[in-house]
Order: structure tokens, then sequence, then C-alpha cells
């Protein structure tokens, strides 16, 4: 089992949506009955108990036989993230051919101030 990482850069209060595609031996993987559990963590060694851990969990509904999820990390979350690179781990339970609980993805989320906060107005002043 190979377990995917990637890198995202958002802005504070935008959304993050990433497909996911589980594979089994080269096959879609029946997700009837999966649980998928996330965890995103400014710093990789606080424990998940920490209250700045942020956890989104989720059950497929809409086509679990496509092998086919997607990780949405709401605007209202990623507004009150610290601006810092945070460490962020998708896990599974319950996918057939898979250990009860297999890590998918692990990810870095690269979160910075939003754009317009960052630029200062330009001031043009007359002759």
């Amino acid at each position: 089992m190979s377990v995917t990482c990637t890198t995202y850069a958002i802005s504070q209060g935008e959304s993050l949506e990433v497909p996911i595609l589980v594979l089994v031996n080269g096959q879609p993987a029946d997700l009837t009955n999966v649980q998928f559990y996330s965890t995103l963590k400014s710093d990789p060694n606080l424990a998940d108990t920490d209250p700045t851990v942020i956890m989104i969990d989720w059950q497929e509904g809409s086509n679990p036989k496509s092998g086919l999820t997607k990780w949405k990390v709401p605007p209202a979350r990623t507004q009150t993230m610290i601006v810092a690179t945070w460490k962020g781990l998708i896990r599974a339970a319950n996918v057939p051919g898979l250990p009860q609980m297999s890590d998918l993805v692990n990810a870095y989320i690269i979160v910075h101030e939003p754009v317009s906060s960052r630029i200062a107005p330009l001031v043009v002043t007359g002759p």
C-alpha cells in the first residue's frame, strides 16, 4: 500500500477541496461503510487532543463504489488557522482489502494571509 504525499497553499478563509481516489490492487475501492478521519496540525508534535488540532471526519455517501471521495476544509475552518505550514493526515477505516485503519494521504497545507490584507493601497498624489 502506498500513501500519497502532497502540498497545497491556501489563504485564510478559502475552502480547500481535495479529491481522493482510493485504489486497492489498481481498482477503485468500494467506500460503502468506510469512515474517513483527518487531522490538521500547525505543529506535527501536537497530540490529537490538543484544542488547536482541526479534525474533519466523514463518510462517502454520493457514489461509494467509485472509490472517489473528497476531503473538504471549509472557509470557516481555514479562517481561524494561523499562518503556518500545517501537517495533514487523512486515514480511512474499513476499506475492503486494506488494513483496518490505513493512512491514505500525508499533506502539507501552507496557510497564508489573504492577499487583500498583504497589499497596501497605492496612493497617488498629484503634482
